[in-house]
């Protein structure tokens, strides 16, 4: 299953950082799976850490999705939960300070 949680993460950090971030696989996280409904939907919640560069992280994020019984992946939540302190020297690329 192919996910665009970087999409959805991009979309609230774009607010704030003028450079894209890096998204890395080994940093995704399943945290939970759980199977709901008649036909059934399977609802994944996954944890990433978006990074400027391979090293400096920015935050932790939670994101759910429901796969339905065809497959059909949507996005059914996306948190912010929590900001690390950004090092001055990369300060200057951030638009406005972040929650």
């Amino acid at each position: 299953m192919e996910l665009d949680a970087n999409f959805w993460s991009n979309k609230f950090y774009d607010n704030y950082f003028t450079d894209a971030l890096e998204y890395f696989n080994y940093i995704f996280k399943i945290k939970d799976i759980k199977k709901q409904g008649e036909p059934i939907n399977i609802y994944i919640t996954f944890e990433t850490t978006p990074m400027i560069g391979p090293h400096i992280p920015v935050g932790v994020d939670e994101i759910t999705y429901k796969v339905d019984a065809s497959g059909t992946k949507t996005l059914v939540n996306f948190i912010h939960k929590k900001s690390y302190e950004i090092p001055l020297r990369f300060q200057p690329n951030m638009i406005k300070p972040y929650p």
